[in-house]
């Protein structure tokens, strides 16, 4: 199968499958900030590239968006919409060829499962594609950081695997490669700086498989690990003052976030059952939530390091590193965003479904490992297997952008499935005070107030009476004001 058809197949199967979100209006979250009410797009100006460029850590996303805003305005969304679903279709072709050069090497001592490895691919890259976790990365538009940072991981990753599974490569090629991989990386952490969890997955896959050219991948790991450093420094610089952030965790607490986070995550990728906007995992929430039950949360916790001891030591041992290899893509792709390095964004959420772009490749490698399997069972049901899965998982997307299709529809949705989220009840107070329904608008920011300050009440009597008095963060009420 070409290169080229397999670029055209998936584009056709994103506009195909996400074509009717097109029209969808802005968001009423970041939208507003990013692009429609954002003041360096009225209209673009060489100030705005120098900001762009010089005070921005997103500085791709805004400079597709400065040339979009400059060529078809602020208003209409297909444009910058459009943009997004092209990126999501490329991002599904790169996986394939990702996992094209992925498969075999978790196959070297199964040469009988070789012939396999393109299908096995398209099955993998097709579940990346209509996972229903990319829905919101795919249909908000603010999301087109996720999607240049995937492009830029994946084909980082992509030629890094090339040039490592290359035998008849020259030196100079190699090294050429390897550093083409490193700068590619880099700039997907100018999208956004969470693509530095690519550069672990690099270095793990170099140790993983191709140890034997340590010395030949010294200037790639010595070029990744400057990245890596680079973006924490980045986050650090930019990092949000502790006197805005509701409650600042321990370092041993911010361990049970990251493992709340990342048994969450898993769900998510593994089990399609439930996507809203603003899941309200505060990592307040999450420790009163285990403090609650403090026997099973260590149970939980201890089980969880254990299995991941067990995974890390079955990286050698040929019946778990298939496993391993799912489990710890998944682990290292998400890592930035666990929690255990606090962040702006966790005062609404330790987890978010955007958060899981890259780590849906986890799943397609899964799910291209089991095709063997699966075809080696030579039974009716195996394809019929198959083909259920992926309608599943293509239906649910459908039906998931639904709850998308405008601001009011999504934050009642996230309401409806998660009653106790103040952040979605201001979100909702806001709207009904814009559409003058305010004796409703009233109810609802009382009702996120009233959330609030049985958190407080709660976090006195569990946690510590210092996290009770930290203030609330001004991200809402800054965020209400800019967007009128």
């Amino acid at each position: 199968m070409k290169n080229s058809s397999v670029f055209a197949v998936f584009l056709l199967i994103v506009f195909v499958l996400y074509g009717f979100s097109l029209p969808f209006p802005f968001f009423i979250f970041d939208d507003p900030q990013h692009i429609y009410a954002n003041p360096i797009f009225h209209p673009v100006k060489m100030e705005s590239l120098q900001w762009i460029f010089s005070e921005s850590i997103m500085s791709l996303p805004y400079a597709l968006w400065a040339a979009l805003a400059s060529i078809f305005g602020t208003a209409n969304p297909i444009p910058y919409r459009s943009l997004n679903l092209l990126l999501h279709g490329v991002n599904s072709a790169l996986a394939f060829l990702v996992l094209k050069q992925l498969l075999p090497l978790f196959w070297a001592k199964k040469p009988e499962y070789q012939k396999y490895t393109t299908a096995a691919a398209l099955l993998g890259a097709t579940l990346f594609c209509v996972h229903p976790v990319q829905v919101e990365t795919v249909v908000w538009i603010s999301c087109l950081k996720d999607l240049l940072a995937g492009l830029f991981s994946l084909l980082a990753l992509w030629l890094f695997l090339k040039t490592m599974s290359s035998p008849d490569l020259s030196v100079p090629n190699r090294r050429l490669g390897l550093a083409w991989s490193a700068i590619i990386l880099l700039m997907g952490m100018f999208a956004k700086i969470s693509a530095a969890g690519y550069a672990l997955v690099l270095i793990w896959l170099h140790q993983l498989f191709f140890r034997t050219h340590q010395r030949k991948a010294f200037a790639l790991i010595s070029l990744l690990l400057l990245g890596f450093a680079a973006a924490f420094y980045t986050v650090y610089v930019h990092h949000v003052p502790e006197t805005l952030l509701p409650f600042i965790p321990t370092a041993g607490q911010r361990l049970f976030i990251a493992s709340d986070a990342f048994l969450f995550n898993l769900r998510q990728l593994f089990i399609p059952y439930e996507y809203f906007f603003l899941h309200g995992r505060t990592p307040l929430r999450v420790l009163l939530t285990y403090s609650e039950a403090p026997l099973i949360t260590s149970v939980l916790l201890i089980g969880l390091l254990g299995a991941l001891a067990v995974l890390a030591w079955g990286a050698k041992n040929p019946r778990l590193r298939a496993a391993h290899g799912v489990i710890f893509l998944i682990l290292l792709s998400t890592l930035p965003t666990l929690g255990a390095v606090p962040f702006a964004h966790q005062n609404l959420s330790t987890t978010a479904d955007h958060y899981l772009y890259l780590a849906v490749l986890g799943v397609a490698l899964a799910a291209g490992l089991a095709f063997p399997l699966v075809l080696k069972a030579r039974k009716p049901l195996s394809w019929i297997s198959i083909f259920v899965l992926v309608a599943a998982f293509t239906t649910k997307t459908w039906v998931q952008q639904k709850i998308w299709k405008d601001s009011e529809s999504c934050i009642q949705y996230t309401l409806d499935v998660a009653p106790l989220s103040d952040t979605a009840h201001d979100a909702a107070g806001y709207l009904r005070a814009k559409g003058g329904q305010l004796n409703e608008a009233v109810e609802h920011f009382a009702a996120a107030q009233n959330i609030r300050n049985q958190i407080k009440i709660i976090t006195a009597e569990s946690l510590a009476p210092a996290a009770a008095e930290s203030p609330r963060p001004k991200l809402l009420p800054d965020f209400w004001s800019s967007s009128q």
